[in-house]
């Protein structure tokens, strides 16, 4: 099956991304990265006026509110969200995303060069397939089928002959997952 990015959510910068990951940072970029309304740029934002992801984890609201000037919609979302996972989330978050080995980050050998550059930029790319596929990928030689969410069957049916006539010719397939025609298309693969 044909690589399948995603991004997870986006904004412009990775100011503060390192250039190789222990598993521990993977986790903690992870964990932000996932809460609705976080993306790089956020993240940034919380290494620097915290010294790291896991100390801002721990801070209070009102901390995040003045450190990172966060109104009061975002600070909901991101109580809600610990709350979820919870003050030491690292254990359940280790098993949960099996080591990472499907996820890409900012300064991964794989990331591709032209995500890099892009605005906005994504926080992680979640991929599916054959990891030889990557070659082509840095080589920016992909394909991506873009379609209608509301298909006929008709469509559905040619959007997965495409998928599967792409991905045994060698081609990734990259989308946002949309529903409908994008979907078909990666079910086919």
């Amino acid at each position: 099956m044909a690589p399948v990015l995603r991004s997870l959510l986006s904004a412009p910068s990775f100011a503060h991304s390192p250039p190789s990951w222990s598993w521990h940072a993977r986790l903690w970029w992870l964990l932000w990265a996932r809460c609705p309304g976080i993306g790089p740029k956020r993240i940034n934002a919380l290494i620097q006026g915290f010294g790291s992801l896991e100390l801002a984890w721990q801070a209070s609201s009102p901390e995040l509110a003045r450190v990172c000037h966060w109104s009061g919609r975002l600070l909901a979302s991101v109580d809600a969200h610990r709350m979820q996972w919870g003050p030491e989330p690292l254990e359940r978050a280790s098993q949960q995303w099996n080591r990472g080995r499907r996820v890409l980050l900012p300064g991964d050998q794989r990331w591709p060069p032209a995500i890099q550059t892009s605005q906005p930029a994504p926080a992680a790319l979640y991929w599916k397939g054959r990891g030889s596929l990557w070659c082509p990928l840095s080589q920016r030689r992909a394909i991506a089928v873009v379609g209608t969410r509301r298909p006929s069957r008709h469509g559905l049916r040619v959007a997965r002959q495409i998928g599967g006539v792409l991905a045994h010719g060698g081609w990734p397939v990259v989308s946002g997952l949309a529903a409908g025609i994008d979907g078909a298309v990666h079910a086919g693969c």
